[in-house]
């Protein structure tokens, strides 16, 4: 089972610091989460989940994904970080490999919609994004793919 180590105080993920100890970054005192929290929610997150967190193809807005789709505290997936969505296609290309992984995650993607409205607005268009991202990302940028994100994006004020 997967323990992920968290200050309590700055809800900052931090590998290389033990439970008990002082966060580096803000002083704060880190705990170990995760094992005991997944037993306090329905359900357990999935292996491939939990080896995909461990992975170096994470980000905030797919971790935010995790999250709802799992019911657990975005906090403890996420760190201060919670529930930014997808800003640009790098982020949205691990939110789509994310659901490569878990298609459920792809059927329910549906539920980030009420999360905010920027995910909301990433959503509604979600499959035409993606296939924007497919088309352009081997080459290694997605102008177009962008370009889009922003249209749907701008003027939607952050709270």
């Amino acid at each position: 089972m997967l323990t992920i180590n968290v200050c309590t105080q700055c809800w900052e993920t931090l590998h290389s610091v033990s439970s008990g100890e002082a966060c580096p970054i803000c002083g704060g005192m880190v705990e170990a989460f995760i094992r005991a929290s997944v037993k306090e929610h329905p359900g357990t997150i999935p292996q491939p989940v939990l080896d995909w967190l461990h992975g170096i193809d994470t980000g905030i807005s797919s971790k935010a994904i995790v999250s709802i789709m799992e019911n657990v505290p975005v906090e403890l997936v996420n760190g201060r970080w919670g529930y930014g969505n997808p800003l640009d296609p790098a982020d949205l290309g691990r939110c789509i490999r994310l659901l490569e992984i878990m298609p459920d995650y792809r059927a329910r993607l549906p539920e980030m919609s009420a999360v905010s409205p920027q995910w909301a607005a990433l959503v509604n268009h979600w499959d035409e994004l993606a296939a924007l991202y497919h088309e352009e990302w081997p080459a290694g940028r997605a102008p177009r793919c962008y370009a889009r994100m922003r249209e749907l994006l701008d003027g939607i004020a952050f709270h």
